[in-house]
Order: C-alpha cells, then structure tokens, then sequence
C-alpha cells in the first residue's frame, strides 16, 4: 500500500463522482463502486478491487467506505472507525481508521455493523454515523445444467424473472466466449465479469466461480485458452473443427458462470426474501462495475460524461416531487413506473432516494425483448396526441424528449409562460406543436427522421472519436454521453464528433455547423453559412425584436429567453406564440440539424406575423423558405 496521505486529494474526487456515490442526500457513510477504469486510474493504489457498491458483500472482497458531512464545505476531523458490532470469531479489521476513506474484508457471513465519529471543522460538533454490512456467499441462480434449484438460489422465488433474464447476452456471455462466437483475445481476467463471485485476489470461501476453480483446481489460463482456441477453430471456413468447450466445463463451474442475478444484486446467501438483505441500485454504479471498463478500441465507457444520469436539482432539494409526473422522465424508478409500467399508482419507497436517468432506465437487465435490452422500442405515444413512429431503436428517446404540450397548443401559448418544456426534439424532428400564425407549414417532419433507421442513436450515440478526447482532454464525446459537440476543452477550443455522427452521410461535412452545397443565406445578412449560424442570425432578429418591445426580457448566453411574468402578462397572444416558437428552437438544441427546413420557416413566419411584414421586406437578401417557391432545399 501507498502512503495514505496521498489518498485524498484523488479521493474526494471519487466521493462527488455520481457514478461511484449514492444520491449526495444527508450526512452519512457510503458504499463505493469501483470499476476497472477507477482502479486504473488511481495513482495511490488505495482502489485495487472491482466492488458493486452494494450492502451485501462477498466474504473476501473489499468493502470500500467514506464519511461525508452533510455541508460539502465542511471538513471531518478526529475521525474514528470501528465496528459496533461483527459476527462471532470475526477479525475483519478497518485498513484506515482515522481517514474520510477506508476499507475493510467480510471474512465471516452476517452483519457488520460499521461505525464512524467525526468532528465537524464548521460546528465543532462530534457526529456518529452508523451503516449495516452484510458479509454472504453467493448461490448462484439454480436451475441450471438441469438440475432443480437448490434453497436459496434465487430460481425458487424468482423463476418468472429468471425465464426473460435467459434470454440475455448476460446470461450465456462465458458460454458464447467458450463456444466460440465472441474472442479470440481472451485472458483470465475477463472471468472477473463473465462469472459469479469472481475474486483472483481472495482465497475466501465465498463460493463464488474463483472459489470453486480452487476447490476443483482448474487451470484458468488453460480455460482462457480454450476461449481463444474456440474462437479461431469455430470461425475458420472448416465446420469440422468446431468444439463446444463450455459443454466440457464442470457442472460446479457451470452454476457460477455467465452473468447471473448475484453479479448486480450481490451475493445472496442470507436474502431469504428479506430485501434488506439483498442488493437494488438504481444509479450507474452496479453496471460500472464491468461497464465503465477500457473497452476493445481503447477507450472508456462514457456514461459518466452524461448529463443523463444527473440528478435534477429540483428533485435533489424536493425528494417530494419523486410522486410528480417530473419523475418520468428525471429519475430511473419514475420512467420504470410512469413510461414502462405506465401506472402512477405504483408509489415508490419513502426511503428511496431517486436517482438520475441510469442505465437502467432504458435497458431492462432481465429481459430481450428489444434490442440492446432497451425497455420501450415501436410507436410512441406524445402528450399533444401525436405518435411518434419508425423510431427504431431511438424511438425510447421520444418519451421525454418531446413538448409535453398536452391539449390545445392555443391555450398552451396563451396560459403557460415557460412552455414548451426543454428537450423537445421529437415535435421538431417531427415538425409539429410550433404555431403557424394560421398560414400552415410547408416543411414539416425531417429528413433525418426518414432516412436514419435509428434515428436518436445513430448519430448521439456515434463510436467515441479516435482521438482520445475522452482521456486527454476530459471531454467525452459519442456512445453513452449522447454528445455529438461540446462547446469546448479546457483550452476552449470547440470540439465535434461529426466525423462518426454526420460523414456516414454527409460526405463533405468539415463541421457540425454545416454548409449545405444548395444552402442559401436564410437570416438575410449578406452571407451563405453554416446552418446552425443561420437558425442564430435568425434567432437574434426575433430576440431583438421581442426586446425592443419589452426591454425587461433578457437573452442568455445560450440564447435561452427569460421573460418576467409582468412582460408574459403584458404580451398580446401573438408575442407569446413568437416566444413560444423561439423557445422551441432553443430547446431543441440543434439549431438547425434535427430538421433545417421546418426551423427555418418557423423563424421567418415568426418574424412576420411579429412585425406584419414578410421577412424578405426587410431582409431582402434572405431566401424565403415556407412559400410557394421553395426549391433547391436538400439535406445533403
């Protein structure tokens, strides 16, 4: 071990992460994840064991724990760890007893009750903290390699859910790697995800799959091998070298491999159907554990850049509005009970503290009946009536990533000051819920939503950039963080992963701000830009504008309009459908790219029915889009 003096400065990085902590709600003691990109890259040597951040823990793994204060300005001192209570003839022991950070090992199965005593810095206060530990072993899932399950194993109670959890890559991952059908660059610590209760560095009996290799004294290197070996026999153009080696595993070895319900719930060995006494994350972190790893090309998994998973600070101040239809869409166990379960009745636990959208929010880890395990796929019904279809896998983004304009969009705009919600990109992709001044529009759903089959995710979720922005840049762009732009690193320099995103398509691209090669100038000054510098030219004219008639309404510096309710009250409905259409565009984000043509007519018929002039009058250079002589408009 490293000196422990270096532990905090990279430690109390760890604690504000939210892929690694709990909800930051209160004063306590936390259970920390830590994953292999962690473990990677501390200096200190203090993370060197992959953990679930679960309660219930293996005999043998580490139990990584931290103290924090309730003020994330206060600083802990005189801080003692020890144990209120173990389990009979237990000498688990704390590895540091006077820091924020320590750990310790479960070497006896039951209850560790672990204490702490802190002295405030901003109080003087002396606080004592208490958290239950449960050391277990782990059963597996039973009812495997035809044998009936065997009590506890967790078939017995939960067959139903065991049934569509085989229906998971999770569930046969070692034995498609040993059938052949996934690697040939396969090492023994890959088992540490693909089997259950695997600790290289334990000799615990924790029985897990690591325990019962011992106890059978299998070569892990050999059954790598055979990973590989498999790989290039069954893949090469003759069928009569294929071999099935999961087939000759040991039957023992068997019930421990693959992903199993014990690999995310923890081990349950004491569950008995108390739920206390088993493992339930709703946040990033028990998926971190294997899916926060380098990947194959090199690179991190970059949820943890994504907004997503941030809690809101609404609900993070008023838990109370978990019971809100706002829980939807901002928390993971709102979107389960409201967007999958679609049942408001279902009221969630009083002691539960909602977490971000995570991981599982949008994939269910039991179940395949969508690709990619996602919860939702097919026709999306919005809250203003339409249906937002042919999404592909992308259609689950529509759930929340719409108006929420539900009812009249007249009473909308005339009533509600803030509206439309933020986030609205299916209503622009689908050209809807913007107000036409009783003109019509000519332009109208996107040809993106058209021609991209997964729409969403085909571009948001585009590989990760070769470059490593991800690593040397802290910025991470495509997969799980969503970003196709950033507004820039440390040095600020913007930066774009339109390479990956936009270029399948749009061969010529050199920037996110794109120039089509038809493009004309559509905010009237003189100059053919970039599409997204066009949607701002036009932007800042409406905004102006609206300023000129009420100089309280202020722009922000991401073009956001704020307006006072005496301004919102003062406004005639014409000025209000003019903010409404703005915000339409501001909230969508793209400025242009989810669907160019129909942004474009927005902002000109808003400029127009603002000043009761066509906006060639007073930009006649501008090109009209949404007359009757709209020609040579193309998306590529």
């Amino acid at each position: 071990m490293k000196n422990s003096s270096n532990l905090l400065p990279f430690l109390a990085i760890l604690v504000i992460s939210t892929l690694v902590c709990t909800a930051l709600a209160g004063a306590g003691i936390e259970v920390l994840t830590v994953s292999p990109r962690l473990i990677a890259d501390d200096e200190t040597g203090f993370l060197d064991q992959r953990t679930t951040g679960l309660s219930n823990v293996g005999l043998g793994d580490k139990c990584y724990l931290t103290v924090r204060p309730d003020n994330p300005d206060d600083q802990l001192t005189s801080i003692a760890w020890f144990f209120a209570g173990r389990p009979a003839s237990s000498a688990a022991a704390f590895q540091f007893v006077d820091q924020a950070q320590t750990w310790f090992i479960p070497d006896r199965i039951g209850e560790y009750i672990v204490q702490v005593t802190a002295q405030s810095t901003l109080t003087g206060e002396t606080m004592t903290f208490q958290r239950r530990i449960l050391g277990a072993v782990f059963t597996g899932v039973g009812g495997r390699n035809n044998e009936a399950p065997q009590f506890p194993q967790c078939q017995l109670c939960h067959g139903a859910i065991v049934d569509r959890w085989e229906t998971t890559r999770h569930a046969h991952v070692l034995e498609n790697h040993l059938n052949g059908q996934r690697s040939d660059q396969y090492d023994p610590t890959c088992f540490e995800c693909h089997t259950v209760g695997f600790n290289a560095q334990s000799v615990a009996a924790n029985n897990g799959f690591s325990h019962t290799a011992r106890i059978l004294q299998a070569d892990l290197n050999q059954l790598a091998g055979q990973v590989n070996e498999a790989f290039r026999r069954n893949q090469d153009a003759n069928p009569g070298n294929d071999v099935l080696y999961y087939e000759t595993l040991a039957p023992q070895l068997r019930a421990k491999a693959n992903v199993q319900c014990e690999n995310c719930h923890g081990p349950g060995s004491e569950h008995f159907g108390n739920p206390a006494n088993i493992g339930k994350a709703w946040d990033a972190r028990v998926c971190a554990q294997c899916h926060d790893a380098m990947g194959f090309d090199g690179y991190p998994y970059p949820f943890d850049s994504s907004s997503h998973k941030k809690l809101t600070a609404s609900l993070q101040n008023n838990p109370g509005l978990f019971n809100s239809s706002c829980a939807k869409c901002h928390t993971a166990e709102g979107f389960y009970r409201l967007a999958v379960l679609n049942n408001p009745n279902i009221l969630p636990d009083d002691n539960l503290e909602p977490h971000g959208v995570s991981c599982v929010a949008c994939h269910d880890p039991h179940n395949l009946v969508h690709p990619m395990q996602l919860r939702l796929m097919g026709d999306i019904p919005l809250d203003s009536g339409h249906v937002y279809t042919e999404g592909g896998t992308g259609s689950l983004c529509a759930v929340c990533h719409q108006s929420r304009v539900s009812g009249s969009l007249e009473s909308v705009i005339q009533t509600q000051n803030n509206a439309p919600h933020f986030g609205p990109q299916a209503d622009v992709m689908m050209g809807i819920n913007a107000w036409d001044f009783g003109t019509g529009f000519v332009n109208k759903t996107s040809v993106h939503k058209y021609v991209v089959q997964d729409t969403c995710v085909a571009c948001h979720m585009a590989r990760i950039p070769e470059n490593g922005w991800s690593l040397e840049r802290g910025i991470l762009l495509g997969g799980h963080s969503f970003r196709v732009t950033n507004i820039g690193d440390a040095a600020g320099h913007a930066i774009s992963n339109y390479q990956n995103s936009c270029l399948p398509c749009h061969l010529t691209m050199t920037s996110i701000d794109r120039r089509m090669s038809t493009s004309q100038d559509y905010d009237g000054n003189g100059k053919i830009e970039g599409i997204q510098t066009e949607v701002k030219g036009l932007l800042r004219i409406i905004a102006a504008q609206l300023q000129q008639r009420y100089p309280d309404i202020q722009v922000r510096e991401d073009q956001e309009l704020i307006i006072p309710s005496a301004v919102f009250n003062q406004a005639s409905f014409l000025e209000r459908a003019a903010i409404y259409n703005y915000r339409l565009v501001v909230r969508d984000g793209s400025f242009g790219i989810h669907n160019a043509r129909f942004i474009v007519e927005i902002l000109q018929k808003t400029y127009g029915a603002l000043t009761q002039r066509s906006f060639n009058s007073d930009y006649p250079m501008a090109y009209a889009v949404g007359t009757s002589s709209v020609q040579g408009w193309s998306e590529y």
